[in-house]
């Protein structure tokens, strides 16, 4: 019984989060999401079924400029240095803002709780 429960612990564990970008973020707190930005029922259900939650920048507070530099950004440090690792967010620190923007903060207390805290890791996933 014990292998088959660590067996789906795996499974669990291995379930990617995938929100616009592939990358994990650091430290940061989830403040008061608005219930506008939280997901339905059936959107939760579709992430539980699918493991991913697709979310487009039209959803986001963000301007299509700003997507623009955060990819140009990206793009630049990979080209000039290869995958930043865990170095993301110092190579393009804009990124702050997307994972600080509602509809993701929205996102993530939808499927974590409110007042989640994320990982250090960091990582381009490519």
């Amino acid at each position: 019984a014990k292998a088959k429960s660590k067996k789906n612990g795996d499974r669990r564990l291995h379930m990617p989060i995938k929100l616009v970008c592939f990358f994990l973020f650091g430290l940061f707190r989830s403040t008061d999401s608005s219930s506008q930005h939280l997901l339905n029922d059936e959107e939760v259900q579709q992430f539980i079924a699918e493991g991913f939650h697709i979310l487009t920048p039209d959803r986001l507070s963000l301007s299509s400029e700003f997507h623009q530099k955060v990819y140009d950004d990206l793009t630049h440090s990979i080209e000039a240095q290869g995958n930043p690792g865990n170095n993301i967010m110092p190579a393009v620190p804009e990124m702050t803002h997307l994972l600080n923007d509602p509809a993701v903060d929205g996102v993530l207390t939808s499927l974590l709780g409110p007042s989640y805290v994320a990982g250090a890791h960091r990582h381009c996933h490519i």
